[in-house]
């Protein structure tokens, strides 16, 4: 059996800090087990195989999910998922501590959105993908919050002029010319 290797290393992926930054860690690191193919450990509890191949290839894969998500938490973090034996008990522990579903954690996903801003050092490419995973965790945000927050922004992440209005809005100075034509053309 072969074994893939990332595009960059773990190390590089921001550890799990706290509240402000775990939508951001978690859709990072599910994109990992994605790449490992191992996200279905994570979002669901999986029955132990039969035989003895299929068990010792099944714990690979466990040991592997579940050190992924060790090693990009914080150590001040790591109580979190203590005593936690599967992947799917470690991220639903964390998203029970982290993903809270209430005003507050909306309004920080909407504001992260909002404060989004590119300088001109930055890579446009970068920016876009960071702010497309903003926006991907307003929708989600907003799609499957209950709170009254979630509920009033719900139209947003699926306007596109709200959404362009919002990235135009967070390009530096040097984009006003480019910016200035966008909005002079008819919708």
């Amino acid at each position: 059996m072969s074994t893939l290797a990332l595009p960059f290393k773990l190390e590089s992926i921001e550890k799990l800090k706290c509240q402000s930054n775990y939508a951001r860690w978690a859709s990072l690191v599910f994109c990992v087990l994605k790449f490992y193919d191992l996200d279905e450990l994570a979002v669901a509890k999986v029955e132990l195989p039969m035989g003895e191949a299929a068990l010792k290839t099944y714990n690979k894969r466990e040991i592997t999910a579940i050190m992924t998500i060790q090693l990009t938490i914080d150590q001040d973090q790591q109580f979190v998922i203590e005593g936690c034996t599967t992947t799917y008990d470690a991220w639903t522990a964390l998203q029970n501590t982290f993903d809270r579903h209430n005003v507050a954690s909306s309004f920080h996903t909407f504001r992260n959105i909002l404060n989004l801003h590119i300088s001109d050092s930055k890579s446009m490419t970068d920016y876009l993908l960071q702010f497309f995973n903003s926006w991907s965790q307003v929708h989600s945000r907003a799609s499957t919050g209950s709170d009254e927050l979630a509920k009033t922004i719900k139209p947003i992440p699926v306007s596109d002029p709200i959404k362009s209005a919002i990235l135009l809005n967070s390009l530096p100075d040097s984009y006003n010319d480019t910016i200035n034509i966008l909005q002079s053309k008819a919708d």
